[in-house]
C-alpha cells in the first residue's frame, strides 16, 4: 500500500497491481477507494469497459488486475507503473501483462516493481521466468538483448533508470 500511495503522489500517475490470488484482489479493491478490477470474479462482458475507464477516466488510476484475466486483449498505456504483488510460473501470463502497458499510444516510460521476499518460493519463480524470457530471446534471434544493460557502469545504470534510454554506445544500429 505504501508503494501504490506513494506513487499516487503525483497527480495524473496510474498504477496496475497485478496479482494471482483473488483475495488479494479484493482485499486491494477494498483498500485503494476509486480503484477497478479486472480478474476472474470480472463478469467477462464488463472487462473492456473497466479498462477504457481506467485508460480514459483521470479519477481511475489504479486497475488491479489477474494476469490470467486481463493479460491479453487490453490496452493499458495510462498506467506509468506496474506491481507485480505475486508472480506464476507462466512466463506467458508475465510477459503479456508487461505488453498491456507497451503498446501503441504509450508516450510514458513504464516502471515495473516485483514485490519479493527472501527465501521464499517466489525467488524460484523470478529465476524461472528469468530462465524462459532468455529461451524466448533465443527462440526469437534476439539472443544479446540483454547483454547491453548488463555491461552498463553505475553511473550509466543511474542515467539509464532516470531518463528510460540506453547509452547512445550501447544500441543497436539504427535505434
Amino acid at each position: 500500500m505504501t508503494i501504490i500511495t506513494d506513487i499516487l503522489s503525483v497527480p495524473g500517475r496510474k498504477v496496475i497491481p497485478w496479482s494471482n490470488y483473488i483475495r488479494s484482489i479484493e482485499s486491494l479493491l477494498e483498500r485503494i477507494q476509486g480503484s477497478v478490477a479486472i480478474y476472474g470474479g470480472t463478469p467477462a462482458s464488463e472487462r473492456q469497459g473497466i479498462a477504457a475507464r481506467f485508460q480514459n477516466d483521470p479519477d481511475v488510476r489504479v486497475l488491479i488486475a489477474n494476469p490470467a484475466a486481463a493479460g491479453t486483449g487490453f490496452t493499458l498505456t495510462a498506467a506509468s507503473y506496474t506491481i507485480y504483488e505475486t508472480l506464476s510460473w507462466r512466463y506467458d501470463h508475465y510477459a503479456q501483462s508487461q505488453d498491456r502497458n507497451h503498446r501503441i499510444g504509450q508516450t510514458q516510460p513504464v516502471t515495473y516493481l516485483r514485490l519479493l521476499a527472501s527465501d521464499t518460493i517466489e525467488e524460484a519463480i523470478v529465476s524461472a521466468l528469468e530462465r524462459k524470457s532468455a529461451l524466448a530471446r533465443s527462440l526469437l534471434g534476439d539472443e544479446g538483448a540483454g547483454d547491453a544493460v548488463s555491461q552498463l557502469t553505475k553511473d550509466e545504470m543511474c542515467e539509464l533508470l532516470k531518463t528510460n534510454r540506453i547509452p547512445a554506445k550501447y544500441r543497436l544500429a539504427g535505434c
